[in-house]
C-alpha cells in the first residue's frame, strides 16, 4: 500500500484559500450590515431645522391677501358659463 504525501506547498496553499474565503465572506457581511446604516445617515431629510427666523418672511405673510369663505366658493364652485358647441361629424362623407 503506497502513501499519498501532501508536499508542504499543496498544505500552504489550502490554507491560504480557506484564509481568503473566511476573509471575502467577513468583509461582505460586515458590508451589508454596515450598508444601511450609511445610507440612512446621508438622507438630507434628517438634517437638523435651522430654528433662525426670517423676518422678511414674517412680513410677506402679513401682506397677504385673506379670502373671506363666500369668496372661495364663488372661486371654485361657481358653475361655468356655457358656450356654443359645435357638432363634429367624425364619419367619412364621399
Amino acid at each position: 500500500m503506497k502513501k499519498n504525501k501532501l508536499s508542504k506547498y499543496f498544505i500552504f496553499i489550502s490554507f491560504l484559500t480557506l484564509f481568503s474565503v473566511f476573509i471575502f465572506i467577513v468583509q461582505s457581511s460586515y458590508s451589508k450590515l454596515i450598508g444601511p446604516v450609511k445610507t440612512v445617515q446621508s438622507d438630507p431629510s434628517f438634517n437638523p431645522i435651522d430654528p433662525k427666523i426670517d423676518s422678511q418672511v414674517l412680513v410677506e405673510i402679513k401682506n397677504r391677501q385673506e379670502f373671506l369663505p363666500e369668496e372661495i366658493d364663488k372661486l371654485f364652485f361657481s358653475t361655468p358659463i356655457a358656450t356654443d358647441t359645435v357638432d363634429v361629424n367624425l364619419t367619412d362623407s364621399p
